[in-house]
């Protein structure tokens, strides 16, 4: 269908944009802009090139996109992504062990040296964004990196092979800073524009 089923109420609300649950296919979620303007529509098109470009062959540790549905004058843009099952770290971390959470940084190690393997930055490694599923065993657990909203190519062939040439775009001038505060690394948070893959270790 062209517009989404989308279930009441969000899984998660992000500072601009909910995840929603999609009535007709419970393994898939649809994430929505807060607001309908062009430059949130530009965000979320660019989140979709990005993880296009990662492409369907991840490991459940990273997101895996399954289609654009573009704006119309009744729904906002919309990006269908697979479910992953999971609650946020610091919710999954409480009563946990030491050993177990740091079993997930291993899992979101992995994760974030292969995002950067394929020539991408994800610029808001935080605790929002890493999704923990709980199983039995602490071997059997699963992390997730998830929100590649901020995400840019850092090398020349990944900016090539962007499904979209807007996604190569910056989104904010040099001097400018975006992600989480808390968890920038120094020259991020400066707004430099040489940022590289060891920022996204720093906030790790």
């Amino acid at each position: 269908p062209e517009s989404p089923d989308l279930a009441p109420g969000t899984l998660l609300e992000g500072g601009e944009a909910h995840v929603y649950l999609v009535d007709s296919h419970p393994r898939f979620v649809a994430k929505t802009a807060r607001v309908g303007t062009e430059t949130a529509r530009a965000r979320l098109h660019r989140e979709w090139a990005i993880l296009s470009l990662l492409g369907r062959d991840l490991p459940e540790s990273l997101p895996r996109v399954r289609r654009w549905v573009d704006a119309t004058p009744d729904h906002h843009a919309t990006l269908i992504l697979h479910r992953f099952h999971g609650v946020p770290v610091r919710e999954a971390a409480i009563g946990q062990s030491l050993f177990r959470i740091v079993r997930w940084g291993a899992v979101a190690a992995r994760a974030l040296n292969e995002v950067h393997r394929r020539g991408i930055l994800h610029r808001d490694v935080s605790p929002s964004n890493l999704l923990i599923r709980l199983a039995g065993r602490a071997e059997d657990d699963m992390a997730c990196l998830i929100d590649f909203g901020l995400a840019r190519a850092f090398t020349a062939e990944a900016r090539e092979r962007l499904p979209s040439a807007d996604a190569a775009k910056p989104l904010t001038l040099t001097g400018d800073a975006l992600g989480t505060y808390g968890y920038m690394a120094p020259e991020q948070a400066r707004g430099e524009s040489t940022v590289g893959p060891r920022a996204g270790v720093w906030s790790l």
